[in-house]
């Protein structure tokens, strides 16, 4: 916009300039009767310099786009991590609903569960060229979509398998475990790198309110608890490599944030009343009280509590895949 304006301004001075000089030059014209050559000359000398200043004007204006495209590329640090929380958003849906399909036989013969089993398209959140001023931000960024593809293409192979042979191979579902847990690990990186800041809390709290909306939606929805309690969630809870990556970022959290407290404090209230039927549910709202307690076990206690926390989402995505499936059979 400014730089618009200030190319209006250049014109519109050229412009009177011109209109100055015209009757100047009628009047040279009458006094020296000047030959055609001459006038041909005069009026080639005028655009010779009208076309120098408008290339002048033309290489600054160039030179300032580039630096406001270099500075619009550099996104303010809140947006960048609104971003990447979104990204953490889809990632832990898709962990969760990958891990539910891996540890349940029943569900791994149907490719029309993989159809929407995908993570969005790096190109829809990040212009990497953008980056290339900064080795560490670019390296970054080059990792994410790397492991973004890889995670995607692992989907891919996977619904081939099955429409081809009906089966899942061992490394399709280890891919299944692991593939979005990478890209939730990298994308811990990427916001760090971005913003300069360590976002580990803050994306921890984005995937306990996911949490807490998917329990919250999928109660609503199912009209019962034990709907999903009866996939037994517990089987869910495991130690293989997918699970310790996610475990992983625990480890590295700073401070609890307050909003993520607000949250345990709604899940407290929404399954107190449930936690004597249910023997996970007794444990799990356990766990959210010692985190809130901010005892030194703290850390110890959200490890266990995510690790219920990713367990119960999987058994929930199990249900509606379930129901999903059977009819569509």
């Amino acid at each position: 916009m400014i730089l618009q304006y200030i190319q209006q301004e250049v014109l519109q001075n050229i412009s009177d300039t011109l209109n100055l000089m015209m009757p100047k030059l009628d009047q040279i014209a009458e006094a020296s009767n000047p030959t055609q050559a001459t006038w041909n000359l005069a009026l080639s000398a005028i655009a010779a310099i009208t076309g120098i200043v408008g290339a002048w004007f033309g290489y600054k204006g160039y030179i300032w786009s580039k630096k406001t495209a270099k500075n619009v590329a550099r996104t303010d640090p809140d947006i960048q991590l609104s971003l990447c929380k979104n990204l953490v958003k889809c990632d832990y849906r898709l962990f969760v609903r990958a891990r539910g399909i891996a540890l349940t036989p029943s569900l791994q013969h149907s490719p029309n569960l993989f159809a929407d089993l995908n993570i969005p398209s790096f190109d829809d959140y990040f212009i990497l060229p953008d980056y290339r001023d900064d080795d560490k931000q670019h390296t970054a960024l080059v990792n994410l979509k790397y492991e973004i593809l890889e995670c995607n293409q692992a989907f891919s192979i996977c619904r081939s398998h099955l429409e081809k042979s009906d089966t899942l191979t061992r490394r399709d579902l280890d891919n299944l475990l692991e593939k979005p847990a990478d890209v939730l690990i990298t994308l811990v990186k990427v916001s760090s790198t971005l913003s300069q800041k360590d976002y580990v809390d803050t994306l921890i709290d984005t995937c306990i309110y996911h949490h807490y909306e998917h329990i919250k939606n999928s109660t609503l929805a199912l009209k019962n608890i034990g709907d999903w309690i009866s996939e037994k969630p517990e089987r869910f809870i495991g130690d293989d490599r997918g699970a310790k990556k996610i475990a992983s970022i625990v480890g590295k959290m700073t401070e609890l944030p307050q909003q993520t407290k607000e949250t345990l404090n709604k899940i407290v209230a929404c399954f107190e009343p449930h936690k004597e039927a249910y023997p996970i549910i007794n444990t799990y709202v356990g766990y959210c009280r010692d985190i809130l307690s901010n005892g030194n076990n703290q850390k110890e206690s959200l490890l266990h509590f995510i690790k219920i926390m990713y367990a119960i989402d999987s058994a929930i995505e199990v249900v509606q895949m379930k129901l999903s499936h059977y009819s569509e059979s």
